[in-house]
């Protein structure tokens, strides 16, 4: 078995305490929502309506909110621009 150096070891840790300072309220939020997901699957005794219903109410916002802070979604070209200046035949000498 091979041992991981010390140094390595320290930067994985430091990576991991900032990525923990710096995204808490996401990581707290995450906890809360698959504590409530798991207590209301688990109430419902196998229930294949509650369960599909629990997970989508939660992953349907969770993508709108997402394709919206990544700026997944692309504006369309104005008719006016072209993104080829130089292929015009007028600028062609």
């Amino acid at each position: 078995m091979t041992t991981i150096p010390l140094p390595l070891l320290l930067g994985l840790a430091l990576l991991a305490f900032t990525a923990v300072v710096l995204l808490w309220k996401v990581l707290i939020g995450a906890a809360g929502l698959g504590v409530a997901q798991w207590l209301l699957v688990q109430a419902a005794d196998d229930n294949a309506a509650v369960q599909i219903s629990v997970f989508a109410v939660l992953a349907l916002p969770t993508v709108f909110v997402l394709s919206r802070v990544l700026g997944t979604h692309h504006r369309p070209a104005r008719a006016r621009e072209s993104r080829f200046v130089y292929g015009r035949k007028e600028n062609v000498v």
